[in-house]
């Protein structure tokens, strides 16, 4: 393959020169985009490396069993304001333990405190649910995987064995989708609730038609779009990408770019690292700015495990959600206490906004009209408290609607919107805060976010955005 690769640079770089008249040529970027070396052996994992990964769930029983950990496995800011932790209970035999009976999920969160801007806050009024396989809604998974030419024939055909056995498990109301990226992208296996049709479509070739550069970026983006076009109807869907390199040959997005889409698509990224050639913190930065879950594993055989870890933890998980207390890098502690069992986690996470992010405003307005409704005043205050602790930053308000109106006029619907962003905006002038820091547009029914012709679709692409400007 290296050999066949080296001909055709060749081949490239002597017509080049006849046609261009000698025009000098990004060698660099081309044996980048055409050739990656291939690293057939795994990377010794780091001493200490033992990662868990779920492999059997249980009840949660009278008191946590000893030598049960808690994980915070992720955490969700897109909510202005508010903070979810995504937590698991498991041991280090891989066991999960969910099923908790209402009066242990009262009672589950025993401490919890927050650090920010040197300030420490004891959170005191917390709100936990559960999220499990019996009360979960399906799920879609795009199934974003590195063909660049350092992962090698051998690991390539691993991992694509693995996500055979791996959709062989999946419910069947789940959709599944495979996207491959070396330099280049392509939707390998479309969205599909067919285990049949996914295992027939799944190709087992290893790195036959791939092998070239590391197009991270628009891999994940094409996983996104894929699934907001193809599976409208999933409330939870997930964008799964892995990678054993570094970012090189991305061409249609940039990394703020992807942010964005995942954002406004909801659809989180869970980022995985493989072996020890990785720029240390990109995956994760990803995962953290869209609500997702960020994973480093080392050796081939993981592969399994890990694609059925993630499937059970977007299955399964105690929900901690309570106000954030301010804005910028939270450092979090967390205690969990079952009968006369407790565990402890820290993580931590940085809320401060970034240029062009997109946060939604839960904003509630009368029916066809721009009137907002008292209990909206929380959220407004939200974005009040965010331009008073960043005096220079400027924000464009948006107002969106679903495709239905009683006119059935696509106008009406963008005159709506545009009064509703303009009604937000004079609520936050209001506050003292300078006109010439807000704008305010709308933009009727022509970006929704899911599907038109279920309700819940049309109440989610019924919203209110900020989008950060500058800072």
């Amino acid at each position: 393959m290296i050999r066949s690769r080296l001909s055709w640079l060749v081949l490239a770089i002597a017509s080049s020169v006849m046609f261009t008249g000698c025009e000098l040529l990004d060698l660099n970027k081309m044996i980048k985009d055409w050739i990656e070396p291939a690293f057939e052996f795994d990377t010794q994992p780091p001493p200490g490396y033992k990662p868990i990964f779920i492999k059997r769930i249980e009840r949660m029983p009278a008191d946590l069993p000893n030598g049960a950990a808690v994980q915070i496995k992720s955490i969700d800011t897109r909510t202005p304001g508010v903070t979810r932790l995504y937590v698991h209970i498991v041991d280090s035999t891989g066991t999960y333990y969910g099923n908790a009976t209402p009066e242990q999920l009262k009672k589950l969160v025993c401490e919890i405190e927050e650090t920010v801007n040197g300030q420490t806050r004891v959170i005191k009024d917390v709100n936990v649910t559960e999220i499990n396989e019996q009360r979960t809604d399906p799920v879609a998974l795009a199934m974003i995987t590195d063909n660049s030419g350092s992962m090698g024939q051998k690991r390539a055909v691993t991992v694509q064995e693995a996500l055979a056995a791996f959709a062989r498990t999946t419910d069947g109301r789940d959709a599944l989708s495979v996207v491959r990226y070396d330099n280049k992208v392509n939707v390998e296996v479309p969205v599909t609730k067919d285990k049949d049709i996914f295992l027939s479509e799944l190709r087992r070739d290893g790195l036959n038609g791939y092998g070239g550069g590391t197009a991270i970026l628009d891999g994940t983006a094409e996983g996104i779009r894929h699934l907001a076009a193809n599976a409208p109807e999933y409330q939870d869907r997930y964008a799964v990408v892995f990678t054993d390199g570094m970012e090189n040959a991305s061409k249609q997005v940039n990394k703020q770019q992807l942010i964005e889409l995942s954002q406004q698509q909801q659809i989180p990224i869970i980022a995985v690292d493989f072996g020890a050639r990785i720029n240390e913190g990109y995956m994760r930065s990803l995962a953290e700015a869209t609500g997702g879950s960020y994973y480093h594993i080392y050796l081939t055989d993981e592969f399994e495990p890990l694609f059925a870890d993630i499937y059970r933890r977007t299955r399964n998980a105690y929900v901690i959600e309570y106000a954030t207390p301010g804005y910028g890098t939270h450092n979090v502690r967390i205690k969990l206490c079952v009968g006369k069992g407790s565990a402890t986690d820290t993580a931590s996470y940085d809320n401060a906004p970034q240029v062009g992010s997109i946060s939604l405003i839960d904003v509630q307005f009368d029916v066809a009209k721009s009137t907002i409704r008292p209990e909206s005043r929380p959220a407004i205050q939200k974005v009040i408290d965010l331009l008073n602790q960043y005096p220079s930053m400027t924000v464009e308000l948006r107002g969106h609607t679903d495709s239905t109106n009683s006119t059935g006029d696509p106008q009406y619907n963008q005159k709506l919107s545009q009064a509703r962003a303009e009604a937000v905006r004079t609520a936050v002038v209001e506050s003292g805060i300078k006109a010439s820091r807000i704008s305010a547009k709308g933009f009727g029914d022509s970006m929704p976010v899911a599907t038109n012709t279920t309700p819940e679709g049309r109440q989610r692409n019924r919203r209110t955005e900020f989008v950060i400007i500058s800072r």
